[in-house]
């Protein structure tokens, strides 16, 4: 009887809980109903995203939630968002005017700053250092660009010597970053392809110029870019009317640059050198 009536006390309290648990379920699916029928989005406004939204996850996910979460709590949907590697920042706020349940998602878009060759691979990578996608015809995260542009960036070499980690891939794409900015707004060059050596030597190729030109290793120093760029401008000026007469410039002497001439230069210019 003892046991009998253990057995009984414990179908009880199974029971019991059997019942609250369906209950406790039954409230939750009305909860979930009342919310998607009050309290849902309505309308989602998008600004500064050129591709197409319902290709992002978090675009999708940001429809099934309410707009109160949207609105308050909104850090792990923007979050979300800024995982795409084309998306540098994403924000959300409640829309202008009486319809609380319609947001406005702001989105700032990845500028791409170089391609950079790793390997056999030519990759987009923007100017905060992300690696965009592949430069590939085929890749859909480069819809959002203008194919012409992405093309006409510098390409870059040597990104990543052999052994380098991640922090040190890093630090040189931004060395490269801020020298080709330089580059482009002390000396109005661009450069088309730059090769980073080891040493932190950079060899240019430029846009407008048919030579090459060599720099100094100068990460910690914008000064000594600048009289690089000032002497560069300087031998620029001097051939004025004969530059395919250079065939490369070695600027990385603090105090001189050495020309090299291409066997088709008259003997006036020679002795010039």
């Amino acid at each position: 009887m003892k046991v009998l009536g253990l057995f009984l006390a414990n179908l009880l309290v199974l029971s019991f809980l059997c019942f609250r648990l369906g209950w406790a379920e039954r409230v939750a699916l009305s909860l979930a109903s009342l919310e998607k029928r009050y309290l849902s989005l309505q309308e989602v406004r998008i600004q500064g995203f050129n591709g197409d939204p319902h290709e992002l996850p978090a675009y999708r996910r940001l429809q099934q939630i309410s707009a109160p979460r949207a609105v308050f709590w909104p850090d792990s949907i923007e979050r979300e968002f800024e995982r795409d590697p084309r998306i540098q920042q994403a924000g959300l706020k409640r829309c202008s005017g009486a319809n609380w349940r319609c947001v406005e998602l702001v989105i700032l878009e990845r500028k791409p700053a170089v391609i950079a060759r790793m390997g056999e691979d030519l990759w987009i990578v923007g100017g905060d250092g992300t690696f965009i996608a592949p430069l590939a015809k085929d890749q859909p995260l480069l819809q959002n660009y203008d194919r012409a542009e992405l093309t006409n960036l510098p390409v870059v070499d040597g990104l990543l010597p052999a052994g380098a980690s991640n922090a040190q891939l890093l630090s040189r794409l931004m060395y490269v970053k801020r020298t080709l900015d330089q580059i482009e707004r002390e000396a109005g060059l661009r450069v088309k392809h730059l090769t980073l050596r080891e040493s932190g030597e950079m060899v240019a190729e430029f846009d407008d110029l048919p030579f090459r030109a060599l720099f100094g290793y100068a990460a910690e120093d914008n000064a000594r870019l600048g009289r690089e760029l000032n002497r560069l401008k300087h031998i620029v000026s001097q051939f004025k009317g004969k530059l395919n007469a250079i065939r490369s410039i070695d600027l990385v002497y603090d105090t001189m640059a050495v020309v090299k001439l291409t066997a088709e230069v008259p003997v006036p210019l020679r002795s010039q050198s």
